[in-house]
């Protein structure tokens, strides 16, 4: 492993010297070129090369009366970037699980999360996921790939993803300027069980190893329903085959409403990459209902679509759900169906 930094030297060549953070047994520094000649008032430069071990976070380096603290980048190095998270079918979740020869958690729905790996190393590195399945992929000196896996969203009450979030140090009598939104609030949460329940290592050919770093990885807005069990259910009930310029009226069935204090349910028809509802009409003149308040915690709404285009059809259904103490809706997504339109 090692570290490069570029160290002005001034008047004189010094010599160099380091500790660091982790408690490095005699770690080895060297300037390169080794003699350097400085004019009076002048500044050259020399590259400070240090070996180490894994693990060091810094390295102070003595240069005559000068001390320089430097963070190191210490190789081999993992990037991570673009995470992702979309629903998959249980027959899909059941062939990857297959795959990796893992049991699949029973029952679904179940999620694919993957995200971009690259290796920015100068050596080839074995990339490792263990989350629940295990998959490794061997990725050469800067190559990327992307490491993907199915798994079932985690369970987290509503109260779990509204918790505060921790600050990072103790402050006294400071008063905050901004107030975060129930989304950010979620998106931490989420994050946190999410990188608590999978972990990535990087191993070399000399077997050195250690851990790709995965928390800078934020899971979106979208992400949140996704990766979280649903208290709510949503369900949508219809046929899957209808013709061209005909009325269907699906039934939008919403569960787990206990103590909910408002709920509105939106119906999403899709074609292709086309925006949601174009090509589609609403005949009774609504493509959303809202209930407040609750009279049970179980409702059914029927509406009319009329598909105008011909094509494979998804539709969707959303709930937008007040719960107590919240200052803004938490949306439930359902499972799409396809619908034939001929």
């Amino acid at each position: 492993m090692m570290d490069s930094r570029r160290h002005t030297v001034r008047r004189q060549r010094s010599s160099c010297t380091s500790t660091s953070g982790s408690r490095l047994h005699e770690p080895v520094a060297t300037i390169h070129p080794t003699r350097v000649s400085v004019a009076p008032h002048a500044t050259a430069y020399a590259d400070v090369h240090v070996r180490g071990r894994t693990g060091c976070d810094w390295v102070r380096l003595h240069a005559g009366s000068e001390v320089a603290t430097l963070p190191l980048c210490v190789e081999p190095s993992v990037m991570t970037s673009d995470l992702r998270v979309e629903r998959i079918s249980d027959a899909s979740a059941q062939r990857l699980f297959a795959a990796l020869q893992a049991p699949a958690p029973q029952p679904g729905p179940y999620v694919l999360v993957s995200f971009h790996a690259r290796n920015v190393s100068t050596s080839s590195l074995r990339v490792c996921i263990d989350a629940g399945v295990r998959l490794e992929r061997t990725l050469p000196s800067g190559e990327s790939a992307r490491m993907a896996w199915p798994m079932a969203p985690m369970t987290l009450t509503h109260a779990d993803l509204l918790r505060p979030i921790p600050a990072l140090c103790e402050r006294q009598y400071v008063v905050p300027k901004t107030t975060l939104s129930d989304a950010a609030k979620a998106q931490f949460w989420v994050r946190e069980a999410l990188w608590q329940r999978v972990r990535a290592t990087w191993t070399t050919s000399a077997e050195a190893h250690g851990d790709v770093h995965l928390r800078a990885l934020w899971p979106s807005d979208a992400h949140v329903p996704l990766l979280v069990a649903p208290r709510v259910h949503v369900d949508v009930l219809m046929d899957t085959a209808a013709a061209a310029d005909s009325v269907v009226r699906p039934t939008i069935r919403v569960r787990g409403l206990e103590g909910a204090q408002c709920v509105r349910v939106r119906i999403e028809p899709r074609l292709g990459t086309d925006a949601p509802r174009m090509h589609a009409m609403a005949p009774e003149g609504a493509w959303d209902m809202t209930w407040s308040p609750l009279a049970s915690p179980e409702l059914e709404w029927t509406t009319s679509v009329c598909f105008l285009s011909e094509g494979p059809w998804l539709v969707g259904a959303y709930a937008h759900v007040i719960w107590p103490n919240a200052t803004e809706p938490h949306l439930y997504a359902s499972t799409a169906v396809q619908v034939d339109v001929t």
